[in-house]
């Protein structure tokens, strides 16, 4: 399979995975909900693209969405150990607006966008792609959609 076809489909997953966020996010503990998608076999070369387009997306609607590999070994911010991931997984969840944006110091202006997120329900892809947001349109339209993410000033962006 074709590095764009494996883009396109962890691409469409994760926007599966953050339009259910969204959906759940509003109710009661709505802010502990977390879906993952586990895409298996893959490595940082097939989801670092679609991560990419999937947190300018829907940072600005208040979620969070993080990229994990396979054995990854890592410490976190206080020096401890943190548990090895077993399998390759984007994991989703709405932002913690007082602590998130620490985790994005490499991204300023998207640290400055989650601190201040709300989500008013807009549909994130259609400003990209020109139509509605579902896994299918957004697998369909990748190339647009990445295209889109790699513009160091992305249109739609806040």
């Amino acid at each position: 399979m074709a590095l764009a076809d494996i883009e396109a489909s962890v691409f469409a997953a994760g926007v599966q995975a953050a339009e259910y966020v969204r959906s759940l996010a509003p109710r009661p503990r709505g802010h502990l909900v977390c879906e993952n998608v586990v895409i298996d076999g893959a490595g940082r070369r097939e989801i670092d693209w679609p991560h990419w387009a999937l947190k300018n997306l829907y940072g600005p609607v208040g979620l969070m969405i993080g990229k994990f590999w396979a054995g990854e070994v890592d410490e976190s911010r206080q020096g401890g150990r943190l548990p090895v991931p077993p399998v390759t997984f984007l994991s989703v969840q709405p932002a913690v607006r007082p602590l998130d944006p620490r985790f994005l110091e490499d991204t300023p202006e998207l640290a400055e966008t989650i601190a201040v997120a709300h989500d008013d329900g807009r549909d994130v892809l259609a400003p990209v792609i020109g139509t509605s947001t579902t896994a299918r349109s957004a697998a369909l339209n990748w190339s647009v959609v990445r295209a889109w993410a790699a513009r160091p000033e992305r249109e739609g962006f806040r």
